[in-house]
């Protein structure tokens, strides 16, 4: 996976910009181009999201807040090295196409192995926050954007889309793109990846009567267990405001290991400070037994990860914290819950939209990019062969102990 968001180095262009991407400062000198039919300007990251009209109208699998200006202000806030830029595409006509937000630094290439958390590479790119601009699909706007970054960014390694739906406009787009394909080579960080969300029914009810009679039944137990457990003094707080931030701080330092923790508070009072922030406790007398970290924008609530206390697994509070988040977001009126790449273990996979969606860097054609991709690569590579081998031994073994049962 990548980390977006912690130990970016600014590199040559924080010095060539300087705090370039907060509102106020002044403009690269390259700050505009007309490429082909459209013109791109890069502009500071605007306070709010008035000036675009188009935010709504083109959603993607990305979460809409992601390709908003919020977010990209929160990564700004949570990480003041990093240098966040906004492109604002135009066409002919001068009539605005759409924008994209982009994180220009070094991201680092991690990898887990054996319960560790390994950085495999690093390389300098460009990243486009939300995984793919908020405009119209069309592959001449995606020109405009990667030869607006070749001129402006000579010193990036690739160009980095952290999730692209496979039967996606955008994805078809970026593919039919002359731009990328006379000088930039695809590497799947990811492939075919599960992207799980959620569609919020408009009644609670509704939810249920859909399950089967079985798991109607076993979520009832585990909610009654659960209450039994704590004689009934068990609260569900939904946290969206600074004022409340004691709260989540407290359920952080109980459910998160403190490395964790320490970033987590950071980034999460940044969204906060944005009116970004939607996590969600459930207190046990007066504990945090569960915690589920996220965001909401535009009517879509974005959950990052869930934390539980694992000395009562067996009462289920994960599972019962995601019933009562179903709950809140029936009552709120949100249309879908993301919960991104991965496998979502607090919900039934039957009751998620499963998408296909590929990680994807486009990486320069150049040698020096394309040696510091190398180690990733390999990596995968050898640990495709040891799952491999694994299976095949322990096939054989199967096979070797059904051959002895059968002479026994």
């Amino acid at each position: 996976m990548f980390d977006l968001t912690s130990e970016v180095s600014p590199g040559p262009y924080r010095k060539r910009f300087g705090d370039y991407g907060q509102s106020g400062t002044s403009l690269p000198p390259r700050s505009a181009a007309k490429i082909g039919k459209f013109s791109v300007r890069c502009m500071p990251v605007p306070d709010t999201d008035a000036a675009n009209p188009n935010l709504d109208a083109f959603r993607s699998i990305s979460p809409v807040v992601e390709q908003s200006a919020a977010f990209a202000n929160v990564l700004s806030e949570y990480d003041p090295r990093s240098t966040i830029i906004c492109l604002e595409v135009s066409d002919s006509k001068g009539k605005k196409h759409g924008h994209c937000f982009l994180k220009i630094g070094k991201v680092r290439l991690v990898e887990h192995f054996t319960g560790r958390r390994l950085t495999i590479a690093a390389m300098n790119l460009a990243t486009i926050i939300g995984g793919s601009p908020s405009f119209r699909p069309d592959p001449c706007a995606i020109d405009a954007i990667v030869e607006f970054l070749q001129k402006d960014f000579p010193n990036l390694d690739g160009i980095n889309v952290p999730a692209l739906e496979q039967d996606g406009e955008h994805r078809h787009q970026f593919d039919m793109s002359p731009a990328l394909q006379a000088g930039f080579a695809p590497y799947y960080e990811k492939r075919g990846a599960a992207w799980h969300e959620f569609q919020v029914p408009e009644l609670y009810d509704s939810y249920l009567r859909a399950l089967s009679k079985k798991r109607r039944y076993n979520l009832g137990r585990q909610k009654k267990l659960l209450w039994e457990a704590f004689d009934g003094q068990v609260d569900f707080i939904p946290v969206s405001t600074c004022d409340q931030f004691e709260l989540l701080e407290e359920a952080f330092a109980s459910l998160m290991p403190a490395r964790g923790a320490e970033s987590a508070k950071a980034y999460y009072r940044a969204c906060a400070s944005n009116g970004l922030l939607k996590c969600f406790i459930l207190r046990a007398n007066g504990k945090a037994v569960a915690l589920a970290t996220g965001v909401a924008y535009s009517g879509e609530l974005l959950i990052h990860r869930m934390h539980f206390a694992h000395q009562i697994q067996h009462l289920s509070p994960g599972t019962c914290l995601w019933q009562l988040i179903l709950q809140y977001a029936c009552a709120e009126k949100y249309a879908r819950i993301i919960l991104g790449f991965g496998e979502a273990k607090q919900a039934s996979t039957s009751e998620n939209t499963i998408r296909s969606a590929d990680s994807i860097i486009y990486i320069k054609s150049s040698p020096r990019s394309m040696v510091k991709v190398l180690p990733h690569f390999l990596f995968g590579c050898a640990r495709s062969a040891l799952k491999q081998l694994s299976s095949a031994l322990r096939a054989s073994n199967l096979n070797a102990n059904g051959a002895r049962s059968k002479a026994a």
